[in-house]
């Protein structure tokens, strides 16, 4: 069964101490433009940034904002039940999304809601184990590639022109991008998303006549894979086009994980679009931009917005369902029907080195 994208919204930025009211804003605008109250919501799955056995500070403001909307914790013994129930909390936005899209799909619930949101990381991103991690990630691919430092930079700028499209960000030329400070060779300061602040929320549901009237985006497969193994970028994408009867070619738009430049680059390989050091090509040529037949990031991905571990997965659907509904303004894709979302990572790494969830989705218009 497909599941339908009812409402979505996001607020990209904000202050810790304006959590709560982003919480309430996104949650609110989602609703209104779903059409329903709070009442309709059976549960809800939140993405919280952070993770550990405790509560993040994340999911508690999660639980405030929400219940000036109308939702009402889960029912206790001896309680009656309450008005949504904020009990699935991950630290992955991914996570959330793919939870809340198997809920529905399932037919476990009709209407969830699917939220996301990170306040201020309270320290420099990456953090230096993520960084190195990062690094060494971007020098193999230099090395089995053959790309160069000039094709990251490529990769920036593009994003940064669909950004600045936006309002969220400035363009820099590739000068601009070599010359700033480097972080760790070959990563120069734009090569690398920033720690992010947001919130982002879907309403998904099953089909139904007062959602099928509205132009609602679809989501057609929703995969998610452990980031460890070898290439799970490819491997969820092969289960993913598989499920929805879609290939590579079929893709109108998409919005990838750019942690690093150097991840974009890697991301075309797996997900079909080039093969060994052609990806460098696509960015060159324009492919990926705006304008060309396979534009990537027109949001400005996280290297315009940052990276939102509890948020951006949620908030890549968000983008690219205003996309599929001819609502994307300046950075519209003309005539987009077939889109692709992937995200990957948590806002650690473990032991392994590795980092621990890619997730996948599909969307039609």
């Amino acid at each position: 069964m497909d599941v339908i994208v009812a409402g979505a919204a996001a607020i990209e930025g904000g202050a810790a101490s304006e959590a709560a009211r982003l919480v309430r804003a996104v949650t609110g605008a989602t609703l209104d433009e779903a059409g329903l109250d709070a009442a309709r919501v059976s549960a809800v799955f939140a993405g919280c940034g952070r993770r550990g056995a405790a509560p993040s500070s994340e999911a508690v403001v999660v639980r405030l904002g929400l219940r000036s909307l109308g939702f009402r914790p889960p029912p206790s013994a001896g309680h009656a039940g309450g008005t949504g129930r904020v009990e699935h909390v991950t630290a992955s936005a991914a996570e959330a999304l793919h939870q809340a899209y198997e809920s529905v799909q399932l037919g476990i619930d009709d209407v969830v809601l699917c939220i996301g949101l990170d306040q201020d990381p309270g320290r420099q991103w990456p953090p230096e184990p993520v960084l190195r991690h990062r690094t060494l990630a971007a020098r193999r691919y230099l090395n089995r590639t053959g790309l160069t430092i000039e094709h990251l930079a490529r990769v920036v700028a593009k994003n940064r022109r669909h950004g600045a499209r936006r309002g969220v960000s400035r363009e820099l030329t590739l000068a601009e991008i070599l010359d700033d400070a480097v972080l760790d060779w070959p990563l120069t300061r734009p090569m690398v998303a920033r720690g992010g602040l947001g919130a982002a929320a879907l309403i998904l549901t099953a089909p139904h006549p007062a959602v099928v009237r509205r132009r609602c985006p679809r989501i057609r497969a929703s995969v998610l894979v452990g980031g460890g193994g070898v290439e799970p970028i490819a491997q969820a994408a092969r289960v993913a086009c598989r499920q929805a009867g879609i290939s590579p070619d079929d893709l109108d738009c998409a919005e990838v994980a750019d942690v690093t430049a150097a991840a974009e680059l890697a991301a075309y390989e797996q997900l079909g679009w080039a093969v060994d050091g052609n990806a460098g090509d696509l960015v060159r040529s324009g492919f990926t931009a705006l304008g060309g037949v396979l534009p990537v990031n027109p949001s400005g991905g996280l290297l315009c917005l940052g990276e939102r571990p509890g948020t951006s997965a949620i908030a890549q659907v968000v983008s690219l369902a205003a996309q599929l509904r001819g609502l994307a303004g300046a950075v519209q894709v003309p005539g987009a029907g077939v889109a692709l979302a992937q995200s990957a990572g948590r806002p650690q790494i473990e032991d392994d080195g590795e980092e621990d969830l890619i997730g996948l989705t599909l969307l039609t218009a």
